[in-house]
């Protein structure tokens, strides 16, 4: 059980899968690394055109990546 990952959940959880299946789980990252995967997303979002802009927050909604 990876305990650091950033879907680790209350009560031995994982909060994206049903079960709790570690091992090779493509999903797995630490919290930190999610944080620099959001932080690289908002620069790129941020470069694009007001319209693409738009268009995402139009499509994904205004969503916040911190």
């Amino acid at each position: 059980m990876k305990t650091n990952c950033f879907a680790y959940g209350f009560a031995n959880k994982c909060l994206i899968l049903t079960e709790m299946k570690c091992e090779g789980c493509v999903f797995y990252k630490t919290v930190s690394q999610l944080k620099l995967e959001r932080d690289k997303s908002r620069k790129r979002i941020e470069l694009l055109n007001p319209q693409k802009q738009a268009h995402i927050a139009d499509t994904y909604g205004n969503l916040k990546l911190d």
